[in-house]
């Protein structure tokens, strides 16, 4: 299902991203890499990078954004919902996720307060593109992250 007219609603246009990212998962009982932690407390090693953990009794999920377009480890891409988008808006996630899924193509969310973060496996991204933009959702290209 394409999204509201970005015309009239630019929180509904999509980035994508040009660095790569990486998503680790721990036990609940590892301890959480140094270099994550000083990102998330250090604004000047994070730099403008997307970081995100996440702690449940099961997992640690860590979603890492490379420093580097060369980082072998880093096999997803992501796709940025514009944002910010009001609380009061339903389904933007699923009218996201629904054309992907008709395509075959595999997912990991990230969400923040203002916005969700949509990560597709590298090799997948340029389909994903496709096939949002044949849904009616409209990539810009000003981000330079």
């Amino acid at each position: 299902m394409p999204p509201p007219d970005p015309a009239d609603n630019p929180a509904f246009c999509l980035h994508l991203l040009k660095r790569p990212f990486k998503v680790e998962q721990l036990k609940p009982y590892e301890r959480i890499p140094h270099e994550y932690i000083r990102m998330l407390t250090d604004p000047v090693v994070a730099g403008d990078r997307f970081i995100s953990l996440t702690r449940t009794d099961e997992e640690i999920s860590i979603v890492v954004e490379s420093a580097s377009t060369e980082d072998k480890t880093a096999t997803w891409c992501c796709i940025k919902i514009a944002g910010p988008m009001d609380f009061g808006v339903l389904a933007v996630f699923c009218n996201f996720a629904t054309p992907l899924k008709a395509a075959d193509i595999p997912i990991f969310a990230a969400s923040t307060w203002n916005t969700d973060y949509i990560l597709v496996p590298k090799d997948s991204a340029a389909r994903a593109v496709e096939v949002l933009t044949q849904d009616g959702w409209q990539f810009v290209d000003d981000i330079s992250t």
